[in-house]
């Protein structure tokens, strides 16, 4: 190999994570969005006379549009590029937030959030595509570890930040910084943003467009991915059910605690979220060395988690940090492996829309999952605006079964060994 080609891999392998930080951050605002909703409660049922159905639909909305275009992002990623895609759906993302500052009416607010969700649908799965095109397999699964984690760093922000920020500057202040931000990002990802490594490009150029729905339908009705894709909705649902909307209400009605200190209990959450996002791969390869056996362990504690919620017992804010800490943390995990399974099962040239196809079913589970608990806590609406501890049993009833559902899920799953990915060369005979 020549000087010059030794130089140019190691620019590459500079770059790579420079890219990859930057489509990080941006994926921080994604997660931003997801759940900045449930600290601004109290503000948008002041200011727009809205109730907890009208709520529950105002959050799902994100997460409705986000799964519709799930798999036409996937594709687009594929074909079009990770660059423009990106960059496309990151500016519209910065024009919904324009618009919802801009709001005056509840009907304004829902379609500013149409908007936004259409924008940060573009990110995460063009991102996957990224590290697809940029690093090997068994980089992979760490590299999505971080991803997760960087971007829960945006529920974070979406926590106790959100609400001094929203206390200091307004809720309409804090995202025309959010809508700046997010347009001279996608300036910048257009400018810089390279899909391949340079000895790719030409190769993987002819095939880009070779996708053919036939190709799309036999991912969907795969074995496997019917049951990635019910394990993650039966995962995610509940989670954001609890931390994109309705938990910081449950602690304010029923524990009487203030905003910060409900929005602590979710930092909580998103620092078990980032944590798991990264240790939960290396623990599942070293310690259980399978990725299968670790998702069965991590759901029975996901599910013993949930029961808190149920009983509601008299505890501190501490104890309820290290609650929502350990659902952060082995939901967290179960996602990046979920996702690396995916990415194990299926054929690389189809990296795009085949984890678009799973994390549609996620997003469509967190929407499915909000707009339901709305609707029972509407049954159960007490004076002032404060839910009876009846309605937050039931609903939370919910999310328990729902774990349930996943454990039973994740016992039929195909285990796949990293590199050894005869699940995707048998899919690609079959294409």
């Amino acid at each position: 190999m020549s000087l010059e080609s030794l130089s140019q891999n190691s620019r590459e392998k500079r770059y790579r994570y420079f890219a990859f930080l930057l489509l990080s951050f941006i994926y921080l605002l994604v997660y931003f969005h997801r759940v900045s909703p449930a600290i601004m409660v109290a503000e948008l049922k002041k200011e727009f006379a809205i109730s907890a159905a009208d709520l529950g639909l105002f959050a799902s909305l994100y997460f409705y549009m986000y799964a519709a275009l799930q798999i036409p992002v996937g594709y687009l990623a594929d074909s079009w590029g990770v660059r423009k895609t990106v960059a496309l759906f990151t500016l519209i993302a910065g024009l919904g937030s324009l618009l919802f500052v801009l709001a005056n009416s509840f009907g304004f607010i829902l379609f500013s959030r149409v908007i936004i969700a259409i924008g940060v649908a573009g990110v995460y799965i063009p991102t996957l595509r990224f590290l697809t095109n940029w690093f090997n397999l068994s980089e992979f699964t760490v590299m999505t570890g971080f991803l997760l984690g960087i971007g829960n760093a945006g529920a974070l922000m979406a926590a106790t930040p959100l609400a001094l920020s929203i206390s200091t500057l307004g809720w309409r202040m804090t995202f025309l910084l959010i809508s700046v931000i997010s347009i001279l990002i996608a300036i910048t990802v257009f400018l810089l943003i390279k899909d391949y490594p340079a000895k790719e490009r030409e190769r993987i150029k002819k095939k880009r467009h070779q996708i053919k729905l036939n190709q799309i339908k036999i991912i969907i009705f795969n074995k496997q991915m019917v049951l990635l894709c019910l394990a993650m909705f039966a995962k995610y649902g509940p989670t954001m059910g609890l931390q994109g909307l309705w938990g910081p209400k449950f602690f304010a009605d029923i524990y009487h605690y203030q905003r910060v200190t409900a929005g602590n209990i979710f930092m909580a959450l998103s620092l078990g979220y980032i944590s798991g996002s990264l240790l939960v791969p290396v623990l599942a390869t070293i310690i259980f060395k399978s990725k299968k056996k670790f998702l069965l362990v991590a759901a029975i504690i996901y599910l013993l988690a949930w029961t808190p919620f149920i009983i509601m017992p008299a505890i501190t804010p501490f104890y309820w940090a290290l609650i929502t800490f350990v659902i952060g943390f082995v939901g967290g995990g179960m996602g990046v492996l979920i996702f690396s399974l995916t990415r194990e099962s299926f054929p690389r040239e189809l990296a795009g829309v085949s984890i678009s196809i799973v994390n549609n079913f996620a997003f469509a589970g967190a929407g499915i999952y909000q707009v339901i608990m709305g609707f029972i806590l509407k049954n159960y609406q007490l004076a002032g605006g404060i839910y009876h501890a009846t309605g937050y049993k039931w609903s939370f009833l919910t999310c328990l079964i729902s774990t349930l559902v996943m454990l039973i899920v994740l016992s039929y799953i195909k285990e796949t060994t990293g590199l050894d990915n005869s699940l995707a060369g048998e899919l690609s005979n079959e294409i």
